[in-house]
């Protein structure tokens, strides 16, 4: 993992001298959150500011989890976070769900990630399948709480 963080960093040291390099995140371009700081030239190639969800289920890799991500923002519940890896007490990385939602401590996983389904359950994790919520999707938005209005 360290290996995985020193070359993001080595190549952002040569790239940020690139013409026209722009770090940025998705979440602050989906809000607008850098306004006009973006030099025109580099904002005309940016592409239109998405929604939150559409954000969000670029972000997912199972089409079951992308549905049910789906499902609860219809829904009005608050967005998930995608790809969360559950660590236990000592900071070890036990299980990973495609999406989260940490603060209540509920996850979905895909078929493949269910092999880690008790270890998260051990850890207070309340955890559904991908699959079986596309059929019913209820028993986990009565779980999240809603979306506050911006």
């Amino acid at each position: 993992m360290k290996a995985g963080w020193r070359e993001f960093y080595r190549l952002g040291n040569v790239v940020q001298f690139a013409p026209g390099a722009v770090w940025v995140t998705s979440l602050c371009l989906t809000e607008g959150v850098y306004g006009g700081l973006l030099e025109p030239v580099v904002a005309a190639f940016l592409p239109a500011a998405a929604s939150a969800i559409d954000v969000l289920t670029a972000q997912i890799l199972d089409h079951g989890a992308r549905l049910v991500a789906v499902a609860t923002a219809d829904a009005g519940r608050i967005l998930a976070e995608p790809g969360y890896e559950i660590a236990d007490p000592a900071g070890e990385i036990i299980a990973e769900a495609e999406l989260a939602w940490p603060a209540q401590t509920v996850c979905v996983m895909t078929a493949a990630q269910m092999e880690f389904a008790d270890a998260a359950r051990g850890l207070g994790w309340t955890v559904f399948e991908a699959a079986t919520l596309t059929e019913e999707v209820q028993p986990l938005i009565a779980l999240l709480p809603s979306r506050e209005s911006p």
